[in-house]
């Protein structure tokens, strides 16, 4: 039994090299990941309307036991070993599904299959810009489509409503993904129907797993469909408007340029800000792996459409395949467009979809599943047996060099970095002085901020650090985009900040019950200096302290 477990163990070494290669640079220091869409810090925020709510619980009752700066490490490591285990586990079922005994299947070859869902443009663009969330409803979405594989290959009742479990955890961490899981759900279940599963079970089974899937989200889906909610998915599709789906538009300079962009997983409108390393850019070695893999693809979808037995959900997986590309286009393209904002304006929830190359998350499990085919097919003919080894390491380079520049601390760009040594002071003082009775409002007043001390534009980290209640800008500054208040709180500073209304501010800080305003020393901040050390001389503001990197102002008593 023990000598069993320890073989079955060996299988995932391979994965477990590849993700150390990627995060080892992490833990040679301490200090957090800052990413421009992710930041962490000592303190995490539980807001029970919030669809990030379950995971933030989660990292909460794991900081009792852990620093949170190894937390979030931690965890990324554990969502990149996610990706690959999530490939290992399809693999092995549609190789199953198209025919294979599970005796037959080649440990090694289903590792270098893996590789696929990590390496690709897709996965490291959203990695670089730290939107973890979108690649945990990737790691769901790939996973619901290995236990709908498995539910036909075995039909257990419990895969089905894991199925329906996974749906609900990829919609809880990206809710435009229900648009992307729905098509292959109604494939599968046709593909059901077609081969006579028992339509009264399968009935009862995804109804009981529609039911844990409305229970896993109930908590923000009910506030935002009330109209009530303060999370983070309500608020912001409320905010959404027209300027959002062009600033945000799927990257091409042209239609042809658009969907090319697509058809090779890329087009992410954030790799053109450069923020971090674009793919794109290394023309020598960009897109010429993919080119490589294309015969591979075409093979398997020849395979699939040969077999009489296969070819109706191959057929269901290309339009499938097509629709995600055309949709990813958005409105980059006319006709695309024009659905697109038909979609926008009709179909609930998918106006806060104002990214459309989301989709191409769809178009890289198409991809996979037939490269999975095609490279398993081949790979039983006698050539490639003989030359295995070798062949096999020239696939999963060429895999890899879909996104190389994942390796070794995402190639350099992303480094710990530990919060200064004076923002703990301050937080200190103002945690002494107000026992946290009050707000801190934070300045400059921007969603998105470079920081010397960090050395990027990230996310602004100050409601994650200080101990207090902190009320940051929300304010979008992109594509035509300023402002995005989700509250009137923010609005009123904004209308200071923009000088439209000096006296909003005084009122705000009167209301929102706010004693301190911390001013970073970073990027704009002295115009905010000028107009705050007027209100000192006014007697509405004093000055509480100065460090290297921050000013704290204190609100008047006689305000």
């Amino acid at each position: 039994m023990v000598n069993k477990m320890i073989n079955k163990l060996k299988q995932f070494w391979p994965y477990v090299l590849v993700i150390l290669a990627i995060i080892a640079p992490w833990f040679f220091r301490s200090g957090y990941l800052f990413f421009t869409d992710f930041v962490m810090g000592p303190k995490i925020i539980l807001d029970w309307q919030s669809n990030h709510f379950l995971l933030n619980l989660f990292f909460k009752i794991l900081a009792f036991i852990l620093p949170v700066d190894w937390l979030e490490k931690i965890f990324i490591s554990f969502i990149l070993f996610l990706v690959l285990l999530a490939g290992k586990i399809l693999v092995e079922q549609l190789i199953l599904f198209f025919g294979n005994s599970p005796e037959k299947i080649s440990q090694p070859l289903v590792f270098i299959l893996s590789l696929f869902l990590l390496f690709n443009p897709f996965v490291y663009d959203r990695i670089m810009y730290g939107q973890w969330g979108i690649i945990l409803s990737y790691i769901f979405l790939i996973y619901n489509l290995a236990y709908l594989f498995k539910y036909f290959n075995k039909q257990q009742n419990e895969d089905l409503i894991l199925a329906w479990v996974l749906v609900g955890l990829s919609f809880l961490f990206s809710p435009h993904f229900i648009f992307f899981i729905i098509p292959f759900f109604i494939l599968f279940y046709c593909w059901y129907f077609k081969n006579k599963f028992v339509i009264k079970k399968l009935f009862k089974y995804s109804l009981a797993g529609l039911g844990i899937f409305i229970f896993l989200n109930i908590n923000w889906l009910l506030p935002t469909l009330l109209n009530h909610s303060t999370g983070t998915v309500g608020s912001a599709v409320s905010a959404i408007t027209k300027q959002d789906y062009l600033a945000f538009k799927t990257s091409g300079d042209t239609p042809a340029e658009a969907y090319r962009n697509v058809l090779m997983m890329s087009g992410f409108w954030g790799k053109d800000q450069s923020r971090y390393l674009d793919l794109t850019r290394f023309k020598e070695n960009w897109g010429k792996s993919f080119l490589i893999l294309i015969p591979f693809i075409i093979y398997g979808i020849y395979l699939s459409l040969k077999e009489k037995r296969t070819r109706f959900f191959s057929i269901g997986l290309l339009v499938i395949g097509s629709l995600s590309v055309f949709l990813a286009v958005g409105i980059s393209a006319p006709v695309s467009g024009q659905v697109s904002l038909f979609l926008y304006n009709f179909l609930p929830f998918y106006k806060g979809m104002r990214e459309p190359q989301k989709w191409v998350a769809v178009l890289v499990l198409v991809y996979f599943i037939y490269l999975g085919l095609g490279v398993w097919h081949l790979s039983s003919k006698k050539f490639i047996q003989t030359h295995r080894f070798a062949l096999g390491v020239f696939l999963a380079g060429v895999i890899i060099m879909q996104a190389w520049l994942l390796f070794w601390g995402l190639n350099g760009q992303v480094v710990s970095t530990n919060y200064p040594a004076d923002w703990y002071q301050v937080d200190q003082k103002i945690v002494k002085d107000s026992n946290c009775q009050t707000k801190v409002l934070f300045f400059p007043w921007h969603l998105y901020m470079s920081f010397n001390w960090i050395g990027r534009i990230v996310a602004n980290p100050a409601s994650v650090f200080f101990s207090c209640p902190v009320i940051s800008g929300g304010n979008m500054e992109w594509g035509g985009i300023y402002d995005q208040p989700s509250s009137g709180v923010e609005s009123g500073i904004s209308d200071w900040v923009l000088d439209k209304n000096s006296d909003k501010l005084l009122e705000t800080i009167k209301n929102e019950n706010i004693g301190y305003l911390v001013l970073a020393k970073e990027i704009d901040y002295p115009t905010y200096q000028t107009r705050l050390e007027a209100m000192v001389k006014q007697g509405s503001l004093m000055i509480f302290l100065e460090t290297p990197r921050l000013f704290v102002f204190k609100v008047s008593d006689k305000k």
